[in-house]
């Protein structure tokens, strides 16, 4: 972890950050790192989050709010008051929801923190995502143009991320803003997790998807690498106005599946499977959504035209800012950790099932 010389000893003793979405994925790991250091408040979303991740908060000494973000601008200042920063880490992070669902959260709900933020006169770290560049050719940077919308996730948090923009720039929000890309390692639920578990568990699915998007490029992103952004944002004050891409590693889903076929297989590379049809699987991304709708289920496989476009297209982009000014300079953990560590948790975890 991090800790940046703009923020002195007795200055980290004296902060009180608070932090939405503790319990997602890349909180846990935030929040691990940060209670050491300073006191934290947590906002959970009683409704959405687990006893056992309260009290998982509650373990590491962390203070819990219960509220919720789309309840207004108003409510956000009241729970954070008495705090001196923020780190906005909650979304709905989907690929099957509508723009209304995304929106309300997404763009809404980091809006009402944002206000708040600002309200009070405190720094905030603000996460968006990768995918809201959108669909770019080469290797982009952080003043790279946004592209033509690949999927209404990123599309949802960049009009997010877009009013944030706004308050900085015309009434002085005191923000950084942080754009990580594919997160891997312990913990991981998400799309990410439902490709490694593919490849590892079904060799007909997994031999498809990996066939299909073996050429697509990705930025990958230790999750302690991209929380240790966060608090390397929080203790420097220069990152205040900045944003920055996060993410080191740059591979191919074809790199990416010789790194899963020698860390579960011992092998060099996956075995190529007969059936090789690199269309199906956006047709089946059709199919699966359509029969969810009539079904009111979610998509089979989590697969929908909005996740495979994101794989297919990939993010590749320069995440060297991130680390000189969020990183103190040192480098990006190496992916093949990140896959041992969530390896290792799923494997705990399938174990006291």
């Amino acid at each position: 972890m991090i800790t940046s010389k703009a923020v002195s000893k007795e200055e980290e003793q004296d902060m009180k950050v608070f932090v939405t979405g503790a319990a997602g994925f890349i909180g846990k790991h935030l929040v691990r790192h940060l209670a050491q250091i300073t006191s934290v408040v947590c906002l959970i979303h009683k409704e959405t989050t687990s006893e056992k991740d309260i009290e998982m908060l509650r373990s590491l000494g962390c203070e819990i709010v219960f509220g919720d973000i789309t309840q207004g601008s108003e409510a956000m200042t009241n729970v954070m008051r008495g705090c001196t920063h923020a780190v906005h880490l909650a979304g709905m992070y989907c690929f099957s929801a509508t723009e209304e669902e995304l929106d309300k959260i997404n763009v809404d709900g980091a809006v009402n923190v944002a206000n708040a933020a600002l309200e009070l006169g405190i720094h905030l770290v603000h996460y968006g995502t990768v995918a809201e560049f959108g669909l770019q050719i080469g290797i982009f940077t952080e003043a790279s143009p946004h592209g033509k919308k690949i999927c209404a996730y990123g599309a949802s948090k960049a009009r997010g991320s877009k009013l944030i923009r706004r308050l900085r720039d015309l009434h002085g929000l005191k923000v950084t803003i942080i754009y990580p890309g594919p997160v891997l390692g312990e913990g991981d639920h998400n799309i990410s997790a439902d490709y490694i578990d593919a490849i590892t568990t079904s060799p007909w699915r997994g031999g498809m998807l990996g066939q299909t998007y073996r050429h697509s490029v990705h930025t990958w992103l230790h999750v302690h690498d991209a929380s240790d952004a966060g608090i390397g944002a929080l203790m420097n004050r220069r990152t205040i106005g900045r944003e920055y891409l996060v993410g080191g590693h740059m591979l191919s889903f074809e790199q990416f599946n010789q790194l899963i076929a020698r860390i579960w297989f011992g092998q060099e590379r996956l075995r190529r499977p007969w059936l090789q049809w690199s269309r199906g699987i956006t047709i089946m991304a059709y199919i699966f959504v359509w029969v969810a709708y009539l079904l009111g289920t979610k998509p089979l496989w989590r697969l929908t035209p909005d996740s495979d476009r994101v794989m297919r297209f990939g993010f590749a982009f320069n995440g060297s800012r991130a680390r000189q000014e969020l990183l103190g300079g040192m480098p990006y953990r190496e992916i093949e950790s990140a896959l041992v560590d969530y390896k290792d948790d799923h494997c705990s975890v399938c174990s006291r099932l």
